[in-house]
């Protein structure tokens, strides 16, 4: 295993989202990292065995300070449902908040830039993560959920159960992987993956913790699997990582051309890769824009308008939507924009009369502007779509509207720059790719 730096392993992931061939497989260390903080498995083992001790004191032995061998423990007297996992395991210890490395799987699953996703967490945390981008990421713990998720999509792979859908039936204890069902379902999800991640680069994060089973389950699917790269993001050394987990070297050694590490965690990473592949997708739109403006112009525009280094992932993500011409409560669902050479010439036009980036939207003088993808739609409907779908100090004060038909209504009923109505209330004024120019006054 070779370790690369962190710049080079992102160039090399580039062409892997770019064509969707990339597959994720992420460990608990992903889930503890702030502001997740989801417990390890010491602290865990650790709450369970003072409730045991102090529940039956002398009268048993006292219970192990290792989570697996407590699960072992009571999964041999058939008590790991009823008893471990119903009463010592606190039932909120997976409850938490996404962190950037769960928004950054749940962006890029959306935006169909994976081949595969594997997850051997029983948190929730990256449906969550998809959720608050109004999407639904398709978790899936047996075959036949993960076989009917929609083409574009790559499902959540919860090889190892889930604790708020199917609690009884989560892996905790190794001998479990020999035991039906677990045994039939997780032989038939890792078949399925390894068809899935079949020549795909394959990017491993949040592996190397205490959670030894989970390990295990990684390892697990590991031997199914020949892609073409693999990477492994994670603070450990090589050495350690190796050391823990022999199938990792089994795994690399089947990689066809490349098989490195990144010394770095999992969310950091994540969060730099969904950065890098969200400008990507802008710079794809504003480079034709860029091209235009100079033809129309006869001017040599400066490149830096083409410059998104202060915008962050929130807002990046956003600007996609308004690109794809997504309406509210829709997530960003494209991985490559379409040709939109007007849409990209408007920007840059705005960016050389003065325009600033201010998050997803532009500032000129004193107006907020925001710029959307809306072919083959109409302004009327369009303002009834956005009205309140931001509060009213945050709503841009003109929407350009790229590609949309002005409306066939009345002027004093479609629109108005004075008093709200039944079509705009305080959402701002829209305008057109063919008017925008005069609403904003550009010479």
């Amino acid at each position: 295993m070779q370790d690369i730096d962190e710049s080079d392993a992102l160039d090399q992931l580039a062409s892997s989202v770019n064509s969707r061939r990339l597959a994720i497989l992420c460990g608990a260390g992903l889930s503890m990292s702030a502001p997740s903080s989801l417990p390890s498995a010491w602290t865990l083992a650790n709450r369970a065995k003072q409730k045991y001790d102090a529940q039956y004191g002398h009268s048993r032995a006292p219970l192990s300070e290792d989570i697996e061998n407590q699960a072992e423990f009571f999964f041999g007297r058939e008590e790991l449902q009823t008893v471990y996992l119903r009463s010592l395991v606190d039932p909120n210890a997976f409850a938490g908040k996404p962190n950037h490395g769960h928004e950054a799987i749940a962006d890029l699953t959306l935006a169909s830039c994976l081949a595969a996703l594997t997850s051997t967490n029983v948190d929730t945390l990256i449906e969550a993560a998809g959720l608050n981008l109004y999407g639904n990421v398709w978790p899936s713990i047996k075959l036949d959920q993960a076989a009917t998720a929609p083409a574009e999509i790559a499902p959540l792979v919860k090889i190892h159960g889930c604790w708020n859908t199917d609690k009884p039936n989560t892996i905790w204890a190794p001998s479990q992987l020999a035991s039906s069902p677990t045994k039939e379902r997780v032989e038939e999800l890792s078949d399925w993956l390894s068809q899935r991640m079949l020549n795909c680069d394959l990017l491993i994060v949040g592996f190397f913790t205490d959670w030894d089973y989970l390990n295990c389950l990684i390892e697990h699917c590991l031997t199914r699997v020949s892609p073409s790269k693999i990477f492994v993001v994670d603070p450990a050394s090589s050495a350690d990582l190796l050391e823990k987990a022999p199938a990792l070297a089994e795994a690399g050694a089947r990689a066809t051309t490349v098989f490195a590490h990144v010394r770095e965690t999992g969310d950091s990473f994540l969060t730099k890769l969904r950065l890098q592949f969200s400008k990507s997708y802008v710079r794809q739109v504003l480079s034709p824009g860029l091209k235009a403006y100079r033809e129309q112009f006869d001017a040599d525009a400066d490149p830096s308008l083409m410059n998104l280094d202060e915008i962050d992932n929130p807002s990046l993500w956003q600007l996609r939507r308004n690109i794809e011409g997504a309406l509210p409560n829709q997530p960003a669902q494209r991985h490559e924009p379409i040709e939109a050479p007007v849409l990209g010439f408007i920007i840059i036009r705005l960016l050389a009369a003065g325009a600033t980036w201010d998050g997803p939207l532009l500032k000129l003088e004193d107006r907020f502007i925001r710029v959307i993808g809306a072919s083959g739609k109409f302004v009327h409907d369009l303002e009834k779509s956005y009205s309140g779908s931001v509060p009213p100090g945050a709503s841009p004060d003109v929407t350009i509207a790229v590609g949309a038909a002005q409306n066939f209504l009345p002027p004093d009923i479609a629109r108005s720059s004075e008093t709200e109505n039944i079509v705009r209330p305080a959402s701002g004024q829209f305008c057109t790719d063919r008017d925008f120019e005069e609403v904003l006054e550009i010479a």
